[in-house]
């Protein structure tokens, strides 16, 4: 049987992060049963900083293992290929050589470059039924702060990725709507963090002023410390958003994103793709639909027309990069 290959990962720079979404249907698609010579190429494209960290020796033991027992159940259809990338520049100049065929991007992201690197969307994560998240922003509620203005010149904690940049993007629209200039101008600190509660805890000990984190993963903390609720103020609260999200580049073929639109409907159906879910803290994977993009692209257009008001009807500038 044969198993993943990870010295052919290649390395734009800096170390290698692993997106859940397109992993796990890439895991999916590799599988045992035909000739490698016979396999269809499949390239598969991940930005560092658009999912959660898994070191890749951690993943390489987890996944030999699930990959031998997966291989037993399915017929592999296609050879893969693992690429890493820090920056945008690389992945446009491979998008433009056909280099790579599935890109997984934060949401932010997306809708900054789909127009120029001719993206399709094709699949998404959730943790429970929705792929989409609400987020809150948490102040402190000794401190008596009632509105966003209060917290200028204040400290305020981002966690890294694609839902800091969902974040960021919403703070700095409600800034904007409230005549307040954007984060970086408006907070003394501005702090990115790797987990929520290293988002969370710093506010309740007074260390921040601030976060924006998932509601439900607050909402965890809560049940797991219920001081939280109590010393913590819901300041504001967000429609859901798409945080990320795999794409298809423009010349993928038709039966190629058939087969990643079919696989990602059943990989939690299967006893060995469920621990992989797991390894990636998602529960399953599913095919893109519209509406799920809506309230992220609504944010995003008010976000530039707000900035484009507030420089005097110049064009916004990408609002993405001060998150990573």
């Amino acid at each position: 049987m044969r198993m993943i290959d990870f010295t052919s990962v290649r390395f734009r720079r800096g170390r290698a992060v692993f997106g859940g979404c397109a992993l796990i249907v890439l895991l999916s698609l590799q599988t045992s049963g035909a000739d490698v010579s016979t396999r269809e190429l499949m390239r598969v494209g991940y930005m560092t900083d658009s999912f959660s960290g898994i070191d890749i020796e951690d993943a390489k033991v987890a996944l030999e293992l699930l990959l031998d027992r997966m291989m037993d159940a399915h017929q592999e259809t296609y050879e893969t290929e693992t690429l890493i990338y820090e920056n945008y520049e690389d992945v446009f100049s491979d998008v433009q050589s056909r280099k790579v065929d599935l890109l997984s991007v934060g949401s932010v992201d997306f809708l900054e470059i789909r127009e120029a690197f001719k993206l399709w969307p094709a699949v998404v994560t959730t943790m429970a039924t929705t792929p989409t998240y609400e987020y809150v922003l948490l102040v402190s509620g000794e401190r008596e702060i009632r509105s966003l203005a209060q917290l200028r010149g204040g400290r305020i904690n981002f966690q890294k990725g694609s839902s800091g940049k969902v974040a960021r993007l919403w703070m700095n629209t409600m800034l904007l709507r409230n005549a307040l200039p954007e984060s970086e101008a408006f907070f003394s600190t501005i702090n990115s963090v790797d987990k929520v509660s290293r988002a969370v805890l710093p506010v309740f000990f007074g260390q921040a002023d601030a976060c924006i984190v998932h509601r439900n993963a607050y909402a965890t903390m809560i049940e797991m410390n219920p001081q939280l609720e109590k010393r913590l103020v819901v300041l504001a609260e967000s429609p859901d958003f798409l945080d990320s999200l795999m794409c298809f580049c423009e010349h993928v073929s038709p039966q190629m994103r058939k087969d990643v639109r079919r696989l990602s409907k059943n990989v939690h159906d299967d006893p060995n793709g469920q621990q992989i879910l797991m390894l990636f803290h998602v529960k399953r994977t599913m095919p893109f639909r519209p509406e799920y993009l809506a309230n992220i692209e609504h944010l995003y257009q008010d976000y530039l027309s707000l900035k484009a008001d507030a420089q005097g009807g110049l064009a916004g500038a990408p609002v993405h990069r001060g998150a990573e």
